[in-house]
């Protein structure tokens, strides 16, 4: 099955659940574009609201994810945006690892997509962010990272990310995370799981943005 089948067959689960949408192609990228209605919960808090977005889907897809704007003009562009306007939906590599459970248009949408909305829609109503601030750039992939491996120190966070940049894994070795345990007593389970994804591209990239974030502080 070539990659446009995989996305018209992703395609078609997508629209039983949000039928707005349409698919086209613009050379290899596939196009989902209309309107977005969904109903989602959080803590207790329901909201129901109509996002016009556009998702572009690259022919490297699912080893590559989506990009997604919204067209509708309402979320303004000082709002959680990356280049070119595309959504800053999450870290990048929290959103392959994630995405990686389900690979599917329905999930990405559902998981991705609906959660930033559902994100703004609450901020307009209440005045605050449903999940709280998070930082962006270098300090939301830090960020990431302490949080994947329970600790607060960059070094360490630096040490593991060598591990996967490299594939390098020494259970014997003590473990970087500073409890004088060997790696394979501590970390290793949550670094051989990681290591299994095969995205070691994107802890080395992580890895250089860290490092050049720390380089110019000084």
């Amino acid at each position: 099955m070539n990659i446009k089948e995989v996305i018209e067959n992703q395609f078609k689960e997508l629209i039983k659940k949000y039928p707005s949408f349409i698919l086209y192609w613009e050379d290899d990228i596939g196009i989902v574009k209309g309107e977005l209605n969904f109903k989602a919960l959080y803590n207790g808090v329901v909201i129901a609201d109509t996002y016009t977005i556009k998702i572009e889907i690259p022919s490297t897809y699912p080893s590559n994810l989506p990009m997604t704007k919204e067209i509708g003009g309402r979320i303004p562009l000082n709002f959680h945006r990356l280049a070119n306007d595309y959504l800053c939906l999450e870290v990048p590599t929290k959103m392959k690892i994630i995405f990686m459970q389900n690979p599917t248009l329905l999930f990405y949408v559902e998981k991705f997509v609906v959660e930033y909305l559902y994100g703004f829609s609450y901020k307009e109503k209440f005045g605050r962010l449903p999940y709280g601030e998070h930082p962006h750039g270098n300090a939301g992939i830090i960020d990431f990272y302490k949080e994947l491996f329970g600790v607060t120190d960059i070094n360490s966070i630096l040490k593991f990310l060598k591990i996967l940049s490299n594939s390098n894994y020494r259970g014997h070795h003590l473990c970087p995370c500073n409890s004088e345990k060997k790696l394979r007593n501590c970390h290793g389970k949550t670094i051989r799981e990681l290591m299994q994804l095969d995205i070691a591209y994107m802890f080395r990239f992580d890895l250089d943005v860290i490092l050049r974030s720390k380089t110019n502080r000084f």
